[in-house]
């Protein structure tokens, strides 16, 4: 299964093209920051099945969880390539693809995988707002992402992506919340 994770709102400055489905060029899962573009290609014949709400190229309505629940897992390829492709349930591999977006002049002081593996990051900066993508593959159930705001932030924020959802909280309650969820 597949998850596409959008981050929450911090400025109206400017909003990053999130991660979305696209069969323009060649299909694969698409985003785009300030300067760069991402995509993760996908297998010929390879089609979503999303869940609910279909993700958007418009960051104003995009929804911030969208599931794929099409089983599949990431090959490489003889060339090098990273390629998602559907397999049985029991290969089905726990994939999320993070849009991260930053406030005005309070980027990310750190980005953390537990449980988990960044298979890929790209990010930038424009009109002062942080934004990354990122393909990360969950090896524990109990994993996830954590997204900790720098300045512009009293007491610091913290985005939590796992495959449980999307949740923000103050720094301090994070370090508490941490404690009690054990990634073994």
């Amino acid at each position: 299964m597949l998850k596409l994770m959008y981050s929450s709102e911090k400025t109206n400055s400017f909003r990053p093209m999130p991660w979305h489905w696209s069969i323009e060029k060649f299909p694969a899962y698409r985003g785009a920051g300030a300067r760069y573009t991402v995509f993760q290609p996908v297998a010929g014949g390879y089609v979503p099945k999303f869940e609910g709400d279909e993700p958007s190229i418009d960051g104003y309505r995009c929804p911030n969880v969208c599931v794929d629940n099409q089983p599949n897992k990431l090959v490489k390829t003889q060339k090098g390539t990273t390629l998602l492709v559907p397999c049985s349930q029991e290969q089905d591999e726990k994939l999320m693809l993070i849009t991260l977006r930053g406030g005005f002049r309070g980027g990310y002081s750190r980005v953390e995988v537990i449980g988990g593996e960044i298979l890929s990051e790209r990010s930038g900066n424009i009109h002062c707002c942080p934004t990354a993508h990122m393909v990360v593959r969950l090896t524990n159930p109990k994993g996830y992402v954590f997204a900790e705001t720098g300045r512009r932030c009293s007491t610091g924020l913290v985005e939590i992506f796992s495959w449980d959802g999307y949740q923000t909280m103050p720094t301090e309650e994070f370090e508490v919340w941490r404690e009690t969820v054990l990634v073994s």
